[in-house]
């Protein structure tokens, strides 16, 4: 059996059209969706393609295990798993110097990776026995800060935030200026009271999953790059359906799949500087990562993107994320920010002029033109939890209420007070927020480019509609 046809086949074009309007019409009806339903919930999730659903079942019948090439099914995933790293770095617009790494299933899992490979994270179990048993001692601000320095910004995902909070490292959040929007003028001041002798490390959010915000990655790393011993990262979770940004401004990048079209059941995806792999030994030393082991000693393989996909890894996972990438570059980045752009503006004309409804984030200044598609938003006296439950089960759309995962941006946006957590207060928080309903958070929307004018029209009538129901 020839591997070859089959490798070229499976990452063959998924669109054929040439003109916009055919290429929306192919993508609308290829999307895997309940014909009654109306899906504005994608900074959550994507949803399934049916040509890539198509492109996988054709591979299944000759699936196997990667790690060997003795046998033929082996060797054709082997092959299929290497070719889609290749497309998806193209896709991506990465350089020769970046590696790709299958993290777990989203960016969560490259962010844990990436805080292993750069020394930050460390399991609080073990964190703790070293304590008890006087290994280590409780570090102070100090101590951590002379370990590393972390920037991030203040519109941080759950998991860009508080997994390095549990770090061995310090935390700097970089304010937000005037308008709510990132401060360059912060960051400058920050950096600069930091030693030359200190790891500095920016992990940034590169757009918001709340408001859209997109950072100002160009001047961020400008400024980074000022400063030697210095690593530069973007959070990509909420921005990577809408956009590339080149490879020269950053160092590392976590990516989620899942999120695009046709991206279900895709795997996480972090890329890295090749030159921050070299020589380090594998954060897990598991199956795929061991050229030779003895009862005395072991040798890693050689290969170091191999060395830190340790296992079985998500050849299934990796698969999907390459052609949801593919999909996403068919369509195309400018006619994707294109009729973002345009279903942005008419979607917030007509929420504006719904009375007593808070936007959050900026989307008022000159900048705003920039911001994604993600929308979040308040109606007074209508809980935003109650609101999504009626547009769901009344009128089909699927939106999302809560805190999106980013609980600190929240209390900014909200005006929040931040509460002290101890014993007392930690009882109260989880008494009171049993009832989901109790928890402070926003509705949100999120717009795709596969949306018509038809849908949004749809979508503010039955706000409208939920809202007078819910304020009888």
């Amino acid at each position: 059996m020839q591997v070859a046809p089959i490798v070229e086949r499976f990452f063959s074009p998924l669109l054929t059209q040439e003109q916009e309007s055919d290429k929306l019409e192919h993508i609308r009806a290829n999307t895997i969706l309940d014909s009654k339903t109306h899906y504005f919930d994608w900074t959550a999730s994507g949803l399934a393609y049916r040509d890539i659903e198509s492109r996988i079942d054709e591979i299944l019948p000759f699936y196997a295990n990667t790690h060997s090439f003795s046998s033929t099914h082996a060797k054709i995933m082997s092959a299929l798993y290497e070719e889609a790293k290749v497309h998806l770095a193209e896709c991506l617009e990465l350089d020769s110097s970046f590696a790709l790494l299958a993290c777990g299933s989203g960016a969560s899992g490259a962010i844990k990776k990436f805080q292993e490979l750069t020394g930050l994270y460390i399991p609080p179990q073990s964190l703790e026995i070293l304590q008890k048993q006087g290994f280590l001692q409780t570090l102070s601000v100090q101590e951590k800060s002379a370990l590393a320095r972390v920037f991030i910004s203040s519109y941080e995902h759950h998991s860009n935030e508080i997994s390095l909070r549990q770090g061995l490292c310090e935390v700097l959040k970089i304010a937000l200026d005037s308008q709510g929007r990132f401060s360059l003028q912060d960051l400058q001041s920050q950096l600069q009271l930091s030693t030359s002798s200190t790891r500095l490390i920016g992990a940034f959010c590169l757009a918001s999953n709340v408001s859209g915000l997109l950072s100002p990655y160009k001047e961020i790393a400008r400024i980074f790059r000022q400063y030697n011993n210095s690593i530069l990262a973007f959070d990509a979770a909420s921005a990577s359906s809408h956009l590339n940004i080149p490879s020269r401004y950053f160092d590392a990048l976590f990516l989620s799949p899942h999120k695009l079209l046709g991206g279900v059941q895709a795997c996480g995806l972090l890329a890295i500087k090749r030159s921050l792999l070299d020589s380090q030994n594998p954060s897990f030393s598991g199956g795929g990562t061991i050229e030779y082991a003895s009862n005395q000693g072991h040798l890693y393989v050689q290969d170091m993107v191999h060395r830190q996909e340790a296992g079985t890894p998500p050849i299934l996972g990796l698969l999907r994320a390459c052609l949801s990438f593919k999909l996403r570059n068919e369509v195309g980045l400018d006619l994707i920010r294109r009729r973002e752009k345009i279903l942005s503006q008419i979607l917030l004309h007509e929420l504006k002029a719904i009375p007593a409804l808070e936007l959050y984030g900026d989307w008022h200044s000159a900048q705003s033109q920039h911001n994604l598609g993600i929308i979040s938003f308040n109606i007074a006296c209508v809980s935003p939890f109650d609101l999504s439950l009626v547009l769901s089960e009344r009128f089909g759309i699927q939106t999302r209420a809560g805190c999106s995962c980013a609980g600190p941006y929240g209390h900014y946006l909200m005006e929040l007070d931040s509460l002290h957590i101890d014993s007392q207060s930690t009882k109260t928080l989880y008494e009171l927020y049993q009832n989901p309903s109790k928890r402070p958070g926003w509705i949100r929307i999120s717009l795709h480019y596969a949306h018509s004018l038809e849908d949004i029209e749809y979508l503010v009538d039955s706000l409208q509609k939920s809202i007078k129901l819910l304020r009888r």
